[in-house]
């Protein structure tokens, strides 16, 4: 009798359904989404949403062409196009460009036939081309292409003067040309082309290899403030300056055979110069013959007269003790001496150092400044000394490079500020000044680095920002970042949220160095994959490889838009949940009603 009375159930259940839908037919009307007792009269499928939208298939182009007998009007989203595509004519066709998919894409167009599609004008206008809504090129009804000018006449038409360019035109990857080629010309903007062998003339102010035949003075040279070069193979010989002076450049000879007369003094540098009647030098005067560039000035009947300025000779090679030396007298006549006879001479010099045959020593008090030059090569050296006590003094060197000297009980008593701002006081040291220079305090291992640029390191000696702790950090109170609205300006509310947090994954590792990272095993995320999604997290440090860190107190606000997205589903979720219920309640009060009808006519009979 029970499973009698569930099968009658059931029965009246389906019959409403079936009624139900029979129902929904006869009125040819579907609404979907939000008011569905409430459908425009006009629509045969209605959908209404404020927060969804509907979805097409998705599927690529091969999968699109692999659709067999696809009727028109059937509309699908193309993968590869990123745009909606839609069957017409038995093609289908993109709505990404204009006129349902027949106009030239931004992004190329594929499958076109050269004798049927062309870009450009069907009747007697001009096609037109614009950058930043300005014109920029425009072909006449004609055929002519003008650039910067709004009527062009020739089949190139450029008019530089437009904009400013003032240079309209460049060619790159030219090959080379050849003597038989022509050059181009212009007269009025109107471009011609001219054979070398019409330019190279001397009618056309050319100087010929050969020479020229002139009825007037000519010159060779600029007309403005630039040098002028004399080369051969290639390599530049001989320069005539702009302020005109001539200075001959490589290591060939100079070979001069009147006499030089070089008011502003004279200069040879790497090359040989020979003046076989003497030479006269007024100015500073500068003779420099390495390797086999042999320089001679005068002979038996001549003689070089240098006055005003100096005579500098360099570039000499190695002297022998058979060698003679200039001596200079002092009315100024230059003369030599043997070098055999400078051990017979004993002289004092002004600073108290004498000279005896070949030694040098201090032979009185030093009555003048001395400077003695030392080099990595050529060291000071002070041998035969004796031990020191802690009564003596010290030499000490000041910033000028005089020599002074320190008692040594006086060390501990003065303050040194070192040029790093360290200050040593007595026998402490402390910071007593900026940081000039990168400085490291260590103590075994433990280490503090602070570097010029005002990095602080622990536990690294190479900070790249301004605290780089390796190891961890111990905080009894909070880090406090300021978030006044006063302070901030550009406020805008912030997109990131659930999408952007699940789009990151979870990963826990090791450091591969674990001697400056640490050896504990950590849990994060990856940083590129932050990056990618949310780029205001990362940032990119100033190490060899660019390794990027994140800033993972600024997660909250994204953590907080997910919570709220969440929330929100979840109250959606929840309406409609409730929205069921209660569509629940209302089939069983139905379907308890006709029961007891039934149930009651039943009795009656």
């Amino acid at each position: 009798m029970n499973q009698m009375f569930r099968m009658k159930k059931l029965l009246r259940l389906s019959a409403f359904l079936l009624a139900f839908v029979a129902l929904n037919q006869a009125n040819a009307q579907i609404k979907v989404g939000d008011n569905p007792t409430n459908i425009n009269a006009n629509a045969a499928i209605e959908v209404e949403s404020t927060s969804k939208g509907i979805l097409l298939p998705r599927m690529n182009t091969l999968q699109q062409n692999a659709m067999t007998s696809p009727p028109d009007g059937m509309m699908i989203y193309n993968t590869d196009s990123a745009c909606i595509t839609i069957r017409r004519n038995g093609v289908w066709r993109s709505t990404c460009a204009a006129n349902g998919g027949e106009a030239w894409s931004t992004r190329g167009n594929a499958g076109t036939n050269p004798s049927l599609n062309f870009l450009g004008t069907t009747d007697a206008q001009p096609l037109i081309i614009s950058t930043n809504n300005a014109e920029r090129a425009r072909f006449s009804a004609a055929g002519f292409l003008g650039l910067g000018t709004t009527s062009p006449s020739y089949r190139l038409d450029i008019d530089a003067a437009t904009g400013g360019a003032g240079n309209p035109l460049r060619l790159q990857g030219l090959v080379a040309g050849a003597i038989s080629d022509s050059i181009l010309t212009s007269a009025s903007g109107v471009v011609r082309r001219m054979r070398f062998s019409d330019l190279l003339t001397a009618s056309n102010n050319s100087w010929l290899i050969d020479g020229n035949t002139l009825t007037t003075a000519g010159a060779i040279g600029t007309n403005s403030n630039h040098d002028l070069h004399v080369e051969t193979n290639g390599t530049t010989r001989l320069t005539f300056t702009n302020a005109g002076a001539i200075t001959q450049v490589g290591t060939g000879q100079v070979t001069f055979t009147g006499n030089i007369d070089a008011t502003n003094g004279l200069d040879v540098t790497n090359a040989a110069l020979t003046a076989t009647a003497g030479a006269t030098l007024t100015g500073a005067t500068t003779i420099n013959s390495t390797g086999s560039a042999a320089t001679t000035i005068g002979n038996a009947a001549s003689t070089v007269n240098i006055a005003g300025n100096n005579l500098n000779v360099t570039g000499l090679s190695g002297g022998a003790s058979t060698d003679s030396i200039m001596s200079v007298t002092a009315a100024g006549v230059v003369r030599r001496i043997k070098i055999s006879d400078l051990g017979s001479y004993s002289f004092t010099a002004d600073n108290g150092l004498t000279k005896t045959n070949n030694n040098v020593a201090l032979g009185g008090a030093l009555t003048s400044a001395t400077t003695i030059t030392t080099t990595s090569a050529n060291t000071l050296s002070l041998a035969g000394l004796q031990g020191g006590a802690n009564t003596d003094s010290i030499m000490t060197i000041t910033s000028a490079g005089v020599i002074r000297r320190m008692k040594m009980a006086d060390i501990g008593a003065n303050s040194i500020t070192a040029s790093n701002g360290l200050t040593k006081t007595g026998n402490d040291i402390k910071l007593g000044g900026t940081l000039t220079e990168t400085t490291t305090i260590a103590q075994g291992t433990n280490e503090v680095h602070f570097t010029g640029a005002g990095n602080l390191g622990m536990g690294t000696n190479a900070p790249t920002q301004r605290l780089h702790v390796v190891g961890n950090v111990y905080v009894t109170g909070a880090f406090i970042t300021p978030s006044d609205i006063r302070l901030k300006t550009d406020i805008t509310p912030l997109g990131y949220g659930l999408n952007e947090i699940l789009k990151l994954s979870t990963i826990s590792y090791h450091w591969k160095d674990q001697v400056k990272m640490g050896k504990d095993r950590r849990i994060g995320f990856v940083a590129q994959e932050i990056q990618a999604a949310m780029p205001e997290l990362v940032r990119v440090n100033d190490d060899a490889q660019k390794s990027l860190s994140v800033s993972y107190s600024e997660f909250a606000p994204v953590l907080v838009n997910a919570i709220k997205e969440m929330n929100n589903e979840i109250s959606a979720l929840r309406s409609k949940i409730e929205s069921l219920e209660m569509n629940n309640r209302e089939l069983r009060a139905e379907l308890n009603s006709s029961e007891a009808n039934q149930q009651g006519r039943a009795d009656k009979k």
